[in-house]
């Protein structure tokens, strides 16, 4: 695996046909901010390495990725 990729664990079904067309949907309706929006929740949150958090209602996981490179490999996130 890649340095900079994530490994991402599951106990439930992934539907990725459907993933791709709710992470367009998002893109669509933040008019491209998504990534920008995301940076700013983790920063007003005040998240950083090593902190644990929980992701509920995480949808696809684009903020629990994101939190993850945040938290680092000292870190943990749970995403539901």
């Amino acid at each position: 695996m890649d340095s900079n990729q994530i490994e991402l664990k599951t106990d439930g079904i992934t539907m990725p046909r459907i993933a791709v067309f709710y992470d367009l949907m998002v893109a669509v309706f933040t008019l491209g901010r998504e990534k920008r929006f995301r940076r700013e929740i983790i920063e007003l949150a005040g998240i950083s390495s090593g902190d644990r958090v929980l992701d509920v209602g995480c949808g696809t996981g684009t903020l629990a990725i994101m939190l993850s490179e945040v938290t680092g490999p000292e870190g943990e996130v749970l995403g539901v």
